[in-house]
């Protein structure tokens, strides 16, 4: 087709009126420093690193440094020739550097790495419509042959322009464009037609000419909208939001963790946990280096695995988290699932039948006077059923036989908390007092013996035998004090004036401070501990 001359295709979009232009704020150039020299730091320990590179040509591109955002471009692909994100700012660098033919590959290979990029498609048909714009400047205006169906397609691209759409007369006559070029001629002498035609194609240059949106995310807006759903407790409502924002940029890990509130909130945990995994699948595919936002997600994959009563895997995910961003909160919660773990791990542990099992094997070591291993198998029995009053009891008779009477002692005095009137824990007690040489107690215990088991005669002798080494121990105690009186060195302690006033001390408030100092001087605990072994001690205190 000849060159037209008629239409002149406006390339330029509205003025801008420069009364409504914003101000846009200045940089701060310290940040900016500080952001070079971390990525200069960065690099120098990990040379490699493309992640690295792309996060600097992102850096460089925000700041309209398009050359050097070029440069660390292709360092990452060099590095990563998988890595869209390379690509993806390549092709940015490349689009403001007038580079068209080279941005739409770049372009075009994104898409091929990862098809649901958001802002892509866009960016590829604005690269394309430059390209095309370079070569008719070079090569002269040409009407390209599916001029009417290529100008179709733009607009519907973009929803603003869908009203031209509706112009049911003007699609008709511009579509029959294509089908016979010729048409054009007369067309153009219909002034309404022509006006459209002009709009028309205004318009989508405008559209399509809009700078690139160098860090765009329109998945942002959705999310608030969910975000204001959820704090009005519109759930439904709040999860299409976040699911429309996870279709736009489905890379972004927020979407994914305010979704598991949402289900959180509606005890969908099951839900909530398919959320997670999702965001783990897109960790794994991006290769996340977010160490704030990993660690949310796992932190939150945690938290609704102790929902759902799965402690072991809630204290593995909260561990990762805290690997990754260490929070108070999250250490918090942490502490609070190990220790319900651990009351978990302890009730699940209980069991009467094995620990029944495992204090009858401890019987027969006992039988074969092997009573450490007997105490250990006891041991075991108690973690299994903790009101085992036997196997205490038995521990108790094992330990007295090992000479750890205090063991023993403390080992009973469980049996019979747990029950107090087993008649064979009671006599055993009694046995233990008896070899300490408590025999005041041991004749106490006796007695509430006989009373438990009447019809023993072996109880009643037992205590008729208590009440004579009573009896014998009363008379040695004083045959020794006897003694000890008349001791010369007995009686010149008793007449020194500091044991005098100790003695004096014990007497009325055995529990004065000032007693217990005069006790802690080595000097002074000898001469005590000479009245103790002569008896005199015994006999002023009472």
């Amino acid at each position: 087709m000849g060159r037209i001359d008629i239409i002149k295709m406006q390339r330029k979009g509205p003025k801008e009126n420069p009364k409504k232009k914003k101000a846009q704020p200045e940089q701060d150039a310290g940040a900016i420093d500080q952001k070079k020299a971390y990525f200069e730091k960065a690099l120098q320990k990990n040379p490699s690193d493309w992640i690295l590179y792309s996060n600097r040509a992102a850096f460089y591109s925000n700041m309209k440094l398009f050359k050097d955002s070029l440069e660390d471009a292709q360092r990452a692909i060099l590095f990563n020739r998988e890595w869209a994100e390379g690509y993806l700012y390549k092709g940015i660098a490349e689009f403001y550097e007038k580079k068209y033919e080279d941005a739409l590959s770049s372009f075009e290979r994104v898409h091929q790495l990862d098809p649901g990029h958001p802002q892509l498609m866009k960016n590829i048909l604005k690269a394309h419509y430059r390209l095309e714009e370079a070569k008719r400047q070079r090569y002269g205006e040409r009407l390209p042959d599916d001029f009417s169906k290529s100008l179709i397609e733009k607009v519907k691209l973009y929803p603003e322009l869908h009203h031209y759409l509706e112009d049911k007369d003007f699609i008709e006559k511009l579509k029959s464009i294509d089908a016979n070029p010729a048409s054009l001629y007369l067309l153009m002498k219909d002034q309404k037609f022509q006006t459209k035609l002009n709009e028309v194609s205004a318009a989508v240059q405008a559209a399509m000419t809009a700078p690139i949106p160098i860090n765009a995310n329109p998945a942002e807006e959705e999310k608030s909208r969910g975000n204001q759903e959820y704090r009005s407790k519109n759930f439904e409502e709040a999860i299409k939001f976040y699911d429309s924002a996870i279709e736009k940029n489905p890379r972004e890990l927020t979407y994914y963790y305010n979704k598991t509130a949402v289900f959180i909130e509606q005890k969908e945990f099951e839900k909530a946990l398919s959320v997670c995994d999702d965001a783990l699948k897109v960790i794994d595919r991006f290769q996340h280096t977010d160490a704030e936002k990993i660690a949310k997600i796992y932190a939150r994959k945690g938290t609704i695995h102790r929902n759902l009563g799965d402690l072991l895997n809630a204290v593995v995910w909260l561990e990762r988290s805290m690997a990754w961003a260490s929070t108070a909160t999250v250490r918090e919660e942490l502490d609070k699932v190990l220790e319900a773990k651990q009351k978990q791990d302890d009730k699940e542990y209980v069991n009467e039948e094995i620990g029944a099992k495992m204090r009858e094997e401890g019987n027969q070591r006992y039988s074969n006077d092997l009573w450490e291993e007997a105490i250990r198998l006891y041991q075991e029995a108690i973690r299994r059923n903790p009101n085992d009053a036997k196997a205490y009891s038995n521990t108790a008779l094992c330990a007295l036989r090992l000479k750890q009477n205090q063991m023993a002692l403390q080992m009973i005095e469980k049996a019979l908390q747990i029950e107090p009137n087993y008649a064979k824990a009671v006599a055993n007690k009694a046995k233990i007092l008896e070899e300490m040489k408590d025999y005041a107690r041991a004749l106490q215990t006796y007695h509430f013996l006989v009373k438990l088991e009447p019809e023993k005669e072996e109880h009643k002798e037992s205590i008729r035998r208590m009440e004579q080494k009573i009896d014998k121990t009363e008379q040695e105690k004083e045959k020794k004090q006897e003694e000890g009186i008349d001791d010369p060195m007995i009686r010149e302690l008793l007449e020194d004036p500091e044991v005098k006033k100790i003695l004096m001390m014990l007497q009325v408030n055995p529990d004065d401070p000032a007693l217990q100092r005069l006790l802690e001087s080595p000097e002074m605990a000898s001469k005590v501990q000479k009245l103790i072994e002569a008896g005199i001690l015994s006999l002023i205190h009472i």
